[in-house]
């Protein structure tokens, strides 16, 4: 069971970047990323994400 029970639900990915010391940020699904991440009671994550760009397949 999570410990933390506001952070269950399913979450819409708005933004995802990585930054170094310096600063500088890496945007490793583009600087507008799609995608969603579920947490549940039952130790269940799962999350689907991609770039806005990619092709739909």
């Amino acid at each position: 069971m999570s410990d933390h029970p506001q952070l269950l639900g399913t979450w819409h990915l708005v933004s995802w970047y990585n930054q170094t010391k310096d600063g500088e940020r890496h945007y490793p699904f583009g600087e507008q990323p799609s995608g969603y991440i579920a947490i549940r009671k039952m130790v269940l994550y799962l999350s689907i994400w991609r770039s806005r760009s990619a092709p739909n397949l």
